[in-house]
């Protein structure tokens, strides 16, 4: 079995996929490592020596500083690093612009859908059912599933099949829908919404709106 991993060729660390022991040699990219220290498995150890305040790196990309030395070798704990992140930049980044596709191809096609005021189209109409709190989640998952079934939404095959034994009939019960045009109701719970901030609040409402849109 293989013992140990490096995710990134740029890292400084390697991870151990199984406890390793002092003393123990590997050998990775024509580097030979011996550990100074015991390594516990899906915990990493460094592939050089690392001074204060050096780069810890991994992914290829900067996760860590020492806060002390660390030799080739030894086990990377909460105790020599710190969290660290290389700061981001968008100075040279050119400005990304979005192309259509061509879809000339598919010019002709349709499908069963509908049009919005907007222009834009969709493919299935829900009532959807908002809690401001997440306190409330269970009360309007209740709602939604009795209006479901109230209105001829539930799609529940076992309850169907409970129905034809009780009813000694082989023919399929079917509950008509009220509005034919509307596929079903949905309710979207949370688990925030009650004594946040107002920033808080506001991300929340345009998450919903983002969803009733």
């Amino acid at each position: 079995m293989q013992k140990i991993l490096r995710i990134d060729s740029n890292d400084n660390l390697i991870v151990a996929l199984k406890d390793l022991h002092a003393g123990e040699s590997f050998s990775w990219d024509d580097d030979n490592i011996t550990l100074v220290t015991d390594v516990k498995a899906k915990h990493k150890f460094a592939t050089q020596d690392i001074p204060l305040d050096g780069i810890v790196s991994m992914y290829g990309t900067p996760v860590g500083k020492a806060t002390r030395p660390i030799v080739k070798g030894e086990a990377i704990t909460v105790d020599n690093i710190r969290h660290y992140a290389a700061p981001v930049t968008l100075e040279d980044v050119e400005p990304y612009h979005w192309q259509a596709p061509d879809v000339s191809e598919w010019s002709t096609r349709t499908f069963k859908g509908y049009v919005r005021d907007d222009g834009r189209v969709g493919t299935a109409s829900y009532w959807l059912v908002f809690p401001l709190v997440f306190c409330e989640n269970r009360n309007v998952s209740k709602l939604t599933n009795a209006l479901n079934d109230a209105l001829g939404y539930t799609n529940n095959s076992l309850k169907k099949f409970a129905l034809n034994l009780t009813s000694g009939s082989d023919e399929q019960i079917e509950t008509a829908r009220m509005f034919p045009h509307i596929e079903g109701v949905r309710c979207i719970t949370f688990t925030s919404g009650c004594g946040g901030a107002t920033s808080d609040c506001e991300t929340i409402c345009d998450v919903l709106d983002a969803y009733a849109d």
